[in-house]
Formats: structure tokens, sequence, C-alpha cells
């Protein structure tokens, strides 16, 4: 009996206080799907940058005597993996830092250099090429190889070796070492 004595009036607002209820729910049941959405498209977008790691396996410094002179050629494994989406291409160089006869340090930086590949007698190495190009999520394990400046003697204490990678966007990524392992050949 107390149903039949509502006025019209409360009947609106009971039914108007549903609706805003409904709505309120529907909105945020909107705005949770919204924040998604975005989180989802800005990782997409993310994986489309150019994104690269390096990993260091092992180094060798690769002594070639001739009659009259000593080569060294600096040789170094590494694994590169594209994280993005895109084709990426990366140039490579080594950074040298070595302490002087005046007990200075100094740094040299030299580019990969695949035709040396040529004064290797041992064919067991796959070098990477100038470019390094990788394509969308992908990982290439290859050699850099380098020659090592005939200034830079057996009596100079080289500190670390530095491979530095650049790729089309100036993004830079570093893989260093400390040692690496005399071949004789």
């Amino acid at each position: 009996m107390i149903l039949l004595e509502i006025n019209i009036d409360t009947k609106f607002a009971v039914i108007s206080a549903i609706v805003a209820l409904l709505s309120l729910f529907f909105t945020f049941r909107i705005s949770r799907t919204a924040k998604k959405s975005l989180k989802l498209a800005e990782k997409q977008y993310g994986d489309k940058l150019p994104d690269f790691e390096t990993y260091f396996i092992q180094g060798f410094r690769f002594n070639l005597k001739n009659e009259n002179s000593l080569r060294r050629l600096l040789l170094f494994q590494l694994t590169l993996k594209n994280k993005a989406e895109l084709k990426n291409t990366l140039k490579a160089e080594l950074e040298i830092e070595y302490l002087r006869d005046d007990d200075s340090f100094s740094k040299i930086m030299i580019d990969h250099n695949p035709e040396l590949e040529s004064l290797i007698s041992k064919k067991d190495f796959s070098f990477f090429p100038v470019d390094i190009e990788l394509e969308a999520k992908t990982v290439s394990t290859k050699w850099l190889i380098f020659e090592q400046p005939g200034y830079i003697s057996k009596e100079h204490r080289i500190e670390k070796y530095k491979m530095k990678f650049r790729d089309l966007h100036d993004n830079i990524k570093l893989s260093e070492t400390v040692l690496i392992k005399d071949i004789e050949g």
C-alpha cells in the first residue's frame, strides 16, 4: 500500500537516480577500455621506434707476423638484437683507451673493416658487413674486425676496448671489454 502513495515526482526522481547510476557505470567501463586502448597504442608505437641491444661474447687479438712487420687484428664476436618492428641499419666503431709512454691516457676510434678478413688464414669467422642491416625483431651473431694501429705496441697498456654501435636515428649502444685473448697467426 505504501507504493501506491508515492507521488509522480518521487517516481521520476527514483528513475532519474537509476539512470544516473547506469550512466556512471557505463562511463567507468568506457574510461577503463579507453585507458587499455591507450596503453596498447603506446606499446605498439614504442615497438616501431628503433631500438637494439648488443651482447659481447668474446674477443681476440690476432697477431700477423710478416717478414718486416707485425700487424694486429682485433676480432670481437657479438650478438645484435633488433627489438623494433622495423628494419634498422647500424655502423660499428671501436674505441681503444690506452696508456701512452708519458703515462697519459689516450683514445682512438677505428672503423669496422670486414675486408681485413683476407688476412686471416682461418676462415671460421663470419663477419658483419660495414653497414649492419637487421631485419625487424631479429637477432644476429657475427664478428667485427678492426686493425690495431701500429703505434699502439705491446709496451702500451690497453685499458679497455669499447664497441660503439650507431643506427640511422643516432641511437648509440656500447659494449666493452678489458680482456681479449692473443692468437698467433
